[in-house]
């Protein structure tokens, strides 16, 4: 006769800490981050190779007075059909308390 393993949903709980892998990400987290703050350009023109320009708000890690941190960074582009402005509208309304 073989044992038949339960159903993985059916399993009792096991070590309500998470494991290695949880307390791991507990330390990492736990930490001071590194760049505290955000720097935000706005309206930085980026030039397109048939000659139109973008127009982007830039966001760099910045340190704790909010200064950037000068180096070099990866970059995310995320690109939206609505109008910048309507972007900052709503931005601003969430970011106001009630």
């Amino acid at each position: 006769m073989t044992a038949v393993e339960p159903h993985p949903l059916l399993r009792p709980p096991r070590d309500p800490s998470g494991g290695e892998a949880a307390q791991a990400w507990a330390a990492i987290t736990a930490q001071a981050p590194q760049y505290p703050r955000v720097f935000v350009s706005a309206d930085v023109r980026i030039p397109m190779s048939d000659g139109a320009a973008l127009r982007a708000y830039v966001f760099r890690p910045a340190d704790a007075s909010g200064a950037p941190v000068p180096g070099t960074f990866p970059t995310v582009l995320n690109l939206t059909p609505y109008n910048k402005l309507l972007i900052k509208g709503i931005d601003t309304i969430l970011e106001t308390p009630i």
